[in-house]
């Protein structure tokens, strides 16, 4: 992806990346770090190996355990990376698609969790289905610029 530079995908999306990880498994330079649902489509993510960090959860699990396993997870991660990309996906959004019970303010925590690993930063749009996705959206954005949240 990027040469000689370590990669940190974390992914929010409320599916499990599967794709992601079956491109990026192996990869020295990678680590993919999933939070997803599960039991729930595809299916997959449910252990963890080499360079690959996925913590299936229930549904509507709510805010306050889905951050502390964020924080935890990020802790597992040996290597600190160059770069880390978020696979921004709401759909865990309390009452949509895949939902973990989260609020809009949460992935403004979300946001400032990942932008206390101090790395250049950057999100792709993976989905979500709630009328409150710009909320969502601009709430995550916020986080990652360090906005809202001691």
């Amino acid at each position: 992806v990027f040469p000689d530079k370590k990669v940190l995908i974390v992914d929010i999306d409320g599916h499990h990346g599967n794709g992601t990880e079956d491109i990026f498994k192996g990869d020295e330079n990678v680590v993919y770090l999933s939070l997803h649902r599960s039991p729930y489509y595809p299916g997959t993510g449910l252990n963890s190996y080499n360079n690959i960090v996925n913590k299936p959860l229930p549904g509507d699990i709510g805010e306050e355990i889905y951050l502390k396993t964020l924080k935890e997870a990020l802790n597992e991660v040996s290597e600190e990376p160059d770069i880390v990309a978020v696979s921004a996906g709401f759909d865990t959004l309390k009452g949509d698609l895949a939902s973990l019970g989260l609020e809009t303010e949460t992935y403004r925590k979300i946001g400032k969790i990942v932008s206390e690993i101090g790395k250049p930063t950057f999100a792709v749009l993976e989905g979500g289905y709630s009328e409150y996705l710009g909320k969502c959206i601009d709430s995550l954005i916020q986080g990652l610029l360090g906005q809202g949240f001691p």
